[in-house]
C-alpha cells in the first residue's frame, strides 16, 4: 500500500499539485490520468522518492519514504521511467538482474534466490529466449517488458511507471497493461502507472486517479459513473470500460 497525506508537488514557486491525500491499495492496478503539464510524471518520481514533495508526506507500508536510505527505498517501490535503454553489449539477463541490487549487497554476487527472482521475472514477461541478447538490437516494446521484469525482479511490494506504453503499438501497450496487471494480482503489488491511454485504462485498470486541478479524483473503473467522468474532464466522446 502507498499512502499520499496531504502532499504538495512542484517545481520552486510553481504548484503542479496541492493538498493532495489519496491512497492506493494491494492487489491493485491503477492508472494515473492527466492532461499534459498537469504533473502526472511529477508525482510518479515523488511517489518513488526521486523528487521531494513541497509539503506532505508519502508513506509505504505504514513506513514514511523521506527517512528511508535509498536502499531502503528501492525494497519498497521500483520505478520504470520513460527512458529508452540501448547499452551496446549488455544482456537482458544482466538488465533484470540489476533489480536485485538492492538486496545483494555491495558485491553484487546473486545467491540462488537472486538467480530465481531474475528467471520468475523474465518468465513472467515472456522475454526467457532473450536472456543473452542485447536491447540495442530489440524493438521498444520488447525493450520496455525487460525493463518491467528488472522491476518486477526487484520484488518490491509497490511499482510505479511512468507512461509504460509510450511509443508502443495497440496490441504491444495491451501485452504491456496485461503483464501489470498480473503482478497486482497474483503477486498483491500496488502497480500505478501513468498514462494518456483512456482506452487502456478503463479496461485495465481497477481504478483511475485523475489529475483535475486542483482536485485529485479517485474512481473506480467499475463504477457506472467512470466512463462518464472521464469524458467530461477529457472533452471527449464516453470512454467505454
Amino acid at each position: 500500500m502507498i499512502t499520499i497525506d496531504d502532499v504538495t508537488i512542484g517545481y520552486g514557486r510553481r504548484i503542479l499539485m496541492e493538498n493532495i491525500s489519496i491512497t492506493a491499495g494491494s492487489h491493485t492496478l491503477t492508472a494515473l490520468l492527466g492532461r499534459n503539464g498537469s504533473g502526472k510524471s511529477t508525482l510518479i518520481r515523488t511517489m518513488c522518492g526521486l523528487a521531494k514533495p513541497l509539503f506532505g508526506n508519502i508513506a509505504v507500508g505504514g513506513r514514511d519514504i523521506s527517512g528511508l536510505p535509498g536502499e531502503e527505498t528501492a525494497k519498497r517501490i521500483s520505478f520504470v521511467g520513460t527512458d529508452k535503454v540501448r547499452i551496446p553489449g549488455l544482456k537482458c539477463r544482466d538488465v533484470v538482474a540489476m533489480g536485485r541490487a538492492p538486496w545483494t549487497g555491495w558485491t553484487g554476487r546473486l545467491t540462488a534466490k537472486d538467480e530465481e527472482a531474475v528467471q520468475k521475472a523474465m518468465e513472467w514477461t515472456g522475454m526467457s529466449s532473450y536472456s543473452e541478447k542485447t536491447m540495442d538490437r530489440m524493438s521498444d516494446g520488447e525493450c520496455q517488458k525487460i525493463m518491467i521484469a528488472r522491476a518486477l525482479a526487484q520484488e518490491t511490494p509497490v511499482m510505479l511507471l511512468d507512461e509504460p506504453t509510450a511509443f508502443l503499438d495497440i496490441p504491444g501497450r495491451f501485452q504491456i497493461i496485461s503483464i501489470l496487471k498480473k503482478a497486482a494480482e497474483a503477486e498483491g503489488k500496488t502497480v500505478i502507472f501513468s498514462t494518456h491511454d483512456l482506452e487502456i485504462a478503463m479496461k485495465k485498470a481497477d481504478r483511475l486517479w485523475i489529475v483535475d486541478p486542483p482536485r485529485m479524483l479517485d474512481l473506480k473503473t467499475s463504477d457506472p459513473e467512470a466512463a462518464a467522468v472521464v469524458s467530461r474532464i477529457f472533452r471527449i466522446p464516453q470512454v467505454q470500460a
